[in-house]
């Protein structure tokens, strides 16, 4: 009986699959069964070894992308009122969104709008906040030391 008989069908595999059927038949022929074992064994070490190594570029990604949330996430702390571009002199503190206005600029902004069903965006680009209240503020007595530890 052939080699290739005693294998069976074989044509539905995997051309690595087909090579590892050929393969022990060869040892089972020869009687080394156990080095086949071994031959095996130490094949899928290296194929796991290998898939290790091609995760080192994606955990070497999530690893930066990381790092730069962290960097993005970074507040800029400034001294200049969003809505009149001047120095803050009397900080207050969005409790929705954490921006910083000073009390003349949110104050004149609120009696410009007029009604109190006008929205009022935070004027800080980019944050989602829709509408600016006074009592949304609060006195931000440690804005000034942040500003200068900063």
């Amino acid at each position: 009986m052939e080699k290739n008989d005693r294998l069976g069908d074989v044509s539905m595999l995997s051309s690595r699959d087909k090579k590892t059927v050929i393969d022990m038949a060869g040892y089972e022929e020869e009687g080394n069964i156990d080095k086949f074992l071994d031959d095996l064994y130490e094949t899928a070490k290296l194929d796991e070894l290998m898939d290790k190594e091609r995760q080192v570029p994606i955990e070497r990604y999530e690893a930066l992308r990381r790092e730069q949330s962290v960097v993005t996430e970074r507040h800029i702390i400034s001294d200049v009122d969003p809505y009149t571009k001047k120095k803050i002199r009397t900080p207050l503190r969005n409790v929705h969104c954490g921006h910083v206005y000073d009390k003349e600029g949110v104050m004149a902004l609120l009696q410009q709008c007029g009604a109190p069903d006008h929205r009022r965006p935070c004027a800080v680009q980019g944050c989602e906040n829709a509408d600016i209240k006074m009592e949304d503020m609060k006195d931000y007595l440690e804005f000034f030391a942040l500003l200068h530890s900063a």
